[in-house]
């Protein structure tokens, strides 16, 4: 069952990613590198990609769609959770404070 529903989300993201004309296997690159050393640099090259390629709610769907099936992953561990959540965080602290 878990992994008929991973295919469906699978195919949600590609889905939606084809229709919003966005390279999600470039967010997938980006992403894994922050899951993998979770630099400063990583960090920055995922939020400069986010604030790039999402300007409507449909875009925000998408990454958040994205991000969410890649830490509810079983394969993931909790330090590259973790480092999704410092990915997450910087992006909207970065959205909070540019728009006040």
């Amino acid at each position: 069952m878990e992994v008929a529903l991973r295919k469906v989300q699978d195919a949600e993201i590609q889905e939606l990613a084809a229709e919003l004309n966005v390279d999600i296997t470039e967010f997938a690159n980006l992403l894994q590198a922050v899951m993998e050393s979770c630099t400063k640099e990583s960090i920055a090259n995922g939020k400069a990609w986010i604030f790039l390629n999402s300007s409507t709610k449909r875009h925000y769907d998408l990454i958040t769609l994205y991000l969410l099936r890649r830490v509810t992953d079983p394969g993931s561990t909790f330090l590259q959770r973790l480092y999704v959540i410092y990915l997450v965080n910087d992006t909207l602290h970065h959205w909070y404070f540019s728009a006040i």
